[in-house]
């Protein structure tokens, strides 16, 4: 690791350069040279006070960030959160937002955070700021100040809504009487606003299509337990496909400890296929079962299922189709081969899930939404890539 030596009174010490431009940055901020209600020093301006290059700075912003101490107002701007908060009426415009990933992550990596950019541009366009907590402590601790402060609105992302120890949070910030809406199902999430992708409908189209393909003996193949909402809602759509097309329902495949998910390279996904053709191969060679289809959790996890499969014995696209979800096949960090590309899948319109998360949030601010909670589903798109 490169490291920096930085005199303090007699003592030297060796710290990381991140380390020193986030413990100089914490220490402007505590002596007030960070002025409340202005943007912070750009990452150049920091970078040339400190005399360091950028990538220490950008990297110790990020941080702060996701800790919830500053917050992203621009692509290349910050502002201090807790500086914002104690000016009267600067956040009644702005919405917060619960969420784990930095908005660095979601401007680099866009195909990956469509919620997320989708949030945003709905956000920009109706003039709001936003600020972003992605630690799940200072959630818990949001509500006190949200309360005092009474912002436009709060916007949690499904990265957070399944952990129920936070419910008691959500509460307090809806019983405040600022509203509050969700990205999940759950039923202890039932007297909220909530908002998802039709992930219901959506498996039943894939399971519609493969049907209709002649594939009979589909199986479910999960890497997430029923914690997350939407394992439910596929589960509740393949097994209204089964039940209204006639195919026989075969039980769903949970494999855990394994997450072939984001980007990885191809001896990752080999990698990952061992271990997924352990639990495979149970299955696929069990007396008086036939599987001809396997319906993924995600795009991602088709390309070591279908290496999984090879290792079996089995030709995927020929023996075994392969259904992905999300539609994301393509953004893997390198060029996808036959083995990655689903033979369908579904765009969950993540960018549209957003957006309504936004436009919710002004019905109940202008009185347009009333009464009881919203549950919206947007709905989604079989795509044949």
């Amino acid at each position: 690791m490169v490291e920096v030596g930085q005199r303090m009174g007699d003592m030297a010490v060796m710290v990381s350069l991140e380390v020193f431009a986030r413990n100089r940055i914490e220490k402007m901020i505590s002596a007030g040279e960070l002025k409340a209600n202005l943007p912070l020093p750009s990452e150049r301006k920091l970078a040339d006070m400190m005399g360091v290059s950028r990538t220490p700075v950008s990297k110790a912003l990020g941080e702060l960030e996701r800790e919830g101490i500053i917050n992203k107002i621009s692509p290349k701007k910050y502002a201090l959160v807790q500086a914002a908060s104690k000016t009267s009426g600067v956040l009644s415009q702005a919405i917060v937002f619960f969420n784990r990933s930095s908005r660095e992550k979601w401007e680099h990596y866009a195909d990956f955070h469509k919620y997320e950019r989708g949030v945003l541009s709905a956000i920009e366009k109706d003039g709001h700021d936003i600020f972003t907590i992605g630690k799940i402590d200072k959630i818990r601790d949001s509500s006190g100040w949200i309360s005092q402060e009474k912002p436009f609105g709060v916007i949690c992302s499904d990265s957070f809504v399944s952990d129920r120890s936070l419910l008691g949070t959500f509460e307090k910030i809806m019983e405040s009487g600022t509203s509050i809406i969700l990205c999940g199902d759950a039923d202890w999430l039932s007297g909220f606003d909530r908002v998802v992708p039709d992930q219901e409908t959506g498996a039943y189209g894939i399971a519609k299509w493969l049907h209709a393909h002649g594939r009979k003996k589909i199986i479910r193949l999960h890497f997430h337990d029923h914690s997350k909402y939407w394992i439910n809602m596929r589960n509740r759509g393949y097994e209204k496909a089964a039940k209204e097309l006639g195919f026989g329902k075969m039980d769903e495949v949970y494999i855990p400890g394994i997450s072939p998910s984001g980007r990885y390279d191809r001896k990752k996904r080999d990698s990952l296929a061992r271990g997924i053709a352990g639990y495979l191969g149970e299955i696929l060679f069990a007396k008086k079962t036939t599987v001809d289809a396997i319906m993924c959790s995600s795009d991602e996890n088709c390309g070591p299922v279908a290496v999984a499969c090879e290792m079996l014995g089995k030709k995927p696209g020929k023996d075994i189709w392969i259904a992905g979800f999300d539609n994301t096949w393509k953004l893997m960090s390198y060029k996808p081969d036959s083995k990655d590309k689903p033979v369908v899948t579904a765009d969950n319109c993540m960018e549209d899930v957003g957006a309504r998360a936004v436009a919710i949030l002004s019905g109940r601010r202008s009185g347009a939404i009333a009464g009881k909670p919203v549950f919206e589903k947007v709905p989604v798109e079989i795509i044949e890539p």
